[in-house]
C-alpha cells in the first residue's frame, strides 16, 4: 500500500477534507447565487424598519448555527460509516 497518497496523508497535507478542496456543482453555484440575490433584495426592502431588520439578522444567525450543527452531525455520521465500511473490508 502506498501510504504517501493515502486519504489520511492527503487530509494531513490539506489536499482533501477541506472546504477549498470541494468541487461544487453548477447546480449548487446557481442556487447559491439565487439565495444571495434574494437575501440582498429582501434586506433592501427592510432597511427602513430597524425592528424587522434586527429580527431578520437574529433569525439568519440562528439558522446558520442550526445548519452548521446539522452539517457537523452529518459529517460525523458519514465519517463513522465510511470508517466502518473500511474496517469491514479488512476482515
Amino acid at each position: 500500500m502506498n501510504t504517501t497518497n493515502s486519504a489520511i496523508m492527503q487530509m494531513i497535507r490539506g489536499e482533501r477534507g477541506t472546504l477549498e478542496s470541494i468541487n461544487y456543482s453548477d447546480e449548487y453555484e446557481k442556487a447559491k447565487e439565487l439565495s444571495i440575490q434574494a437575501q440582498a433584495e429582501f434586506i433592501k426592502k427592510i432597511e427602513d424598519n430597524p425592528t424587522l431588520r434586527k429580527q431578520y439578522f437574529e433569525m439568519e444567525k440562528a439558522i446558520g448555527v442550526e445548519y452548521t450543527l446539522h452539517l457537523e452531525e452529518i459529517y460525523k455520521e458519514a465519517f463513522y460509516f465510511g470508517l466502518s465500511i473500511g474496517l469491514e473490508s479488512k476482515q
